[in-house]
Protein backbone atom coordinates (compact mmCIF):
# COMPACT_ATOMS: atom_id res chain seq x y z
CA UNK A 1 0.00 0.00 0.00
CA UNK A 2 2.92 2.57 1.00
CA UNK A 3 4.58 2.08 -2.62
CA UNK A 4 1.34 2.72 -4.31
CA UNK A 5 0.75 5.89 -2.52
CA UNK A 6 4.93 6.73 -2.91
CA UNK A 7 4.18 6.00 -7.10
CA UNK A 8 0.61 7.88 -6.86
CA UNK A 9 2.57 10.84 -5.22
CA UNK A 10 5.39 10.88 -7.97
CA UNK A 11 3.41 10.45 -11.13
CA UNK A 12 0.73 12.69 -10.59
CA UNK A 13 2.75 15.84 -10.44
CA UNK A 14 4.43 14.33 -13.79
CA UNK A 15 1.01 14.05 -15.27
CA UNK A 16 0.04 17.17 -14.56
CA UNK A 17 2.73 19.08 -15.89
CA UNK A 18 0.92 22.56 -16.40
CA UNK A 19 -1.12 24.30 -13.67
CA UNK A 20 -4.29 22.98 -12.55
CA UNK A 21 -7.49 25.51 -12.11
CA UNK A 22 -10.23 24.61 -9.79
CA UNK A 23 -13.35 26.03 -11.52
CA UNK A 24 -16.60 27.23 -9.90
CA UNK A 25 -18.55 24.27 -11.82
CA UNK A 26 -15.84 21.89 -10.37
CA UNK A 27 -16.32 23.12 -6.93
CA UNK A 28 -20.45 22.94 -7.26
CA UNK A 29 -19.35 19.17 -8.98
CA UNK A 30 -17.56 18.10 -5.12
CA UNK A 31 -20.33 19.89 -3.50
CA UNK A 32 -23.17 17.76 -5.35
CA UNK A 33 -20.69 14.81 -4.87
CA UNK A 34 -20.27 15.50 -1.26
CA UNK A 35 -23.92 15.63 -0.28
CA UNK A 36 -24.77 12.44 -2.25
CA UNK A 37 -21.91 10.86 -0.52
CA UNK A 38 -23.40 11.90 3.04
CA UNK A 39 -27.16 11.04 1.82
CA UNK A 40 -25.54 7.53 0.40
CA UNK A 41 -23.93 7.05 4.21
CA UNK A 42 -27.14 7.67 5.71
CA UNK A 43 -29.01 5.23 3.06
CA UNK A 44 -26.34 2.70 4.13
CA UNK A 45 -26.76 2.94 7.85
CA UNK A 46 -30.32 3.19 7.94
CA UNK A 47 -30.32 -0.19 6.09
CA UNK A 48 -28.00 -1.72 8.32
CA UNK A 49 -30.12 -0.35 10.99
CA UNK A 50 -33.06 -1.94 9.75
CA UNK A 51 -34.68 1.11 8.66
CA UNK A 52 -35.10 1.82 12.90
CA UNK A 53 -32.08 4.68 12.80
CA UNK A 54 -34.89 7.61 13.04
CA UNK A 55 -37.20 5.97 15.31
CA UNK A 56 -34.10 5.06 17.82
CA UNK A 57 -32.71 8.48 17.30
CA UNK A 58 -35.46 10.65 17.38
CA UNK A 59 -38.71 9.23 18.17
CA UNK A 60 -39.99 9.02 14.53
CA UNK A 61 -43.39 7.55 13.76
CA UNK A 62 -42.87 4.39 12.23
CA UNK A 63 -45.35 5.21 9.41
CA UNK A 64 -44.26 8.31 8.85
CA UNK A 65 -41.73 9.88 6.33
CA UNK A 66 -39.04 8.62 8.71
CA UNK A 67 -40.52 5.57 9.97
CA UNK A 68 -39.38 2.15 9.02
CA UNK A 69 -43.07 1.24 7.59
CA UNK A 70 -43.35 4.15 5.88
CA UNK A 71 -42.89 1.75 2.66
CA UNK A 72 -46.31 0.48 3.63
CA UNK A 73 -47.84 3.90 2.52
CA UNK A 74 -47.88 2.49 -1.10
CA UNK A 75 -52.00 3.27 -1.74
CA UNK A 76 -52.26 6.55 -3.51
CA UNK A 77 -51.35 8.16 -6.67
CA UNK A 78 -48.07 9.05 -6.26
CA UNK A 79 -46.59 5.83 -4.53
CA UNK A 80 -48.31 3.98 -7.78
CA UNK A 81 -46.38 5.94 -10.50
CA UNK A 82 -43.09 7.64 -8.97
CA UNK A 83 -42.62 5.29 -5.61
CA UNK A 84 -43.21 5.12 -1.98
CA UNK A 85 -42.08 9.00 -0.68
CA UNK A 86 -40.25 8.06 2.33
CA UNK A 87 -36.68 8.71 3.42
CA UNK A 88 -35.49 5.74 1.76
CA UNK A 89 -36.96 5.79 -1.33
CA UNK A 90 -36.19 9.45 -1.89
CA UNK A 91 -33.02 9.52 -0.57
CA UNK A 92 -32.08 6.58 -2.41
CA UNK A 93 -32.85 8.63 -5.81
CA UNK A 94 -30.92 11.41 -4.71
CA UNK A 95 -27.66 9.70 -3.87
CA UNK A 96 -28.12 8.42 -7.59
CA UNK A 97 -28.72 11.30 -9.29
CA UNK A 98 -26.14 13.19 -7.10
CA UNK A 99 -23.57 11.02 -8.24
CA UNK A 100 -23.82 10.99 -11.46
CA UNK A 101 -24.64 15.04 -11.84
CA UNK A 102 -21.40 15.70 -9.60
CA UNK A 103 -19.65 13.40 -11.73
CA UNK A 104 -20.64 15.38 -14.95
CA UNK A 105 -20.38 18.47 -13.39
CA UNK A 106 -16.94 18.04 -12.67
CA UNK A 107 -15.84 17.68 -16.38
CA UNK A 108 -17.83 20.25 -17.86
CA UNK A 109 -15.72 22.95 -18.90
CA UNK A 110 -12.54 23.71 -21.18
CA UNK A 111 -10.49 20.55 -22.24
CA UNK A 112 -8.52 19.27 -19.48
CA UNK A 113 -5.65 17.24 -20.31
CA UNK A 114 -5.54 13.52 -18.76
CA UNK A 115 -3.75 14.01 -15.80
CA UNK A 116 -6.08 17.02 -14.81
CA UNK A 117 -8.75 14.60 -15.38
CA UNK A 118 -7.63 12.18 -13.04
CA UNK A 119 -6.96 14.93 -10.18
CA UNK A 120 -10.60 15.54 -10.68
CA UNK A 121 -11.91 12.45 -10.49
CA UNK A 122 -9.51 11.20 -7.42
CA UNK A 123 -10.51 14.51 -5.37
CA UNK A 124 -14.24 13.32 -6.39
CA UNK A 125 -13.87 10.12 -5.02
CA UNK A 126 -11.77 11.29 -1.60
CA UNK A 127 -14.87 13.63 -0.84
CA UNK A 128 -17.57 11.19 -2.16
CA UNK A 129 -16.20 8.35 0.38
CA UNK A 130 -15.49 10.56 3.19
CA UNK A 131 -18.76 12.62 3.24
CA UNK A 132 -20.31 8.84 3.16
CA UNK A 133 -18.52 8.16 5.92
CA UNK A 134 -19.61 10.81 8.07
CA UNK A 135 -23.52 10.21 6.80
CA UNK A 136 -23.20 6.69 8.10
CA UNK A 137 -21.80 7.78 11.38
CA UNK A 138 -23.86 10.10 11.78
CA UNK A 139 -27.33 7.99 11.52
CA UNK A 140 -25.72 5.07 13.19
CA UNK A 141 -24.49 6.80 16.41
Amino acid sequence: MKKTILIFCFCVPALIQAQYKVSKTKIIGWTVLASAGFVDGMVEGYEFDGRTSFERKFGADPNGFWGSQSWRNKDNWYAQNFGVWDFYHVADDYRKIGYISGGVLITLGEKQKPGHLLLDVAIGLVVSAGAKRIGLNYIRN
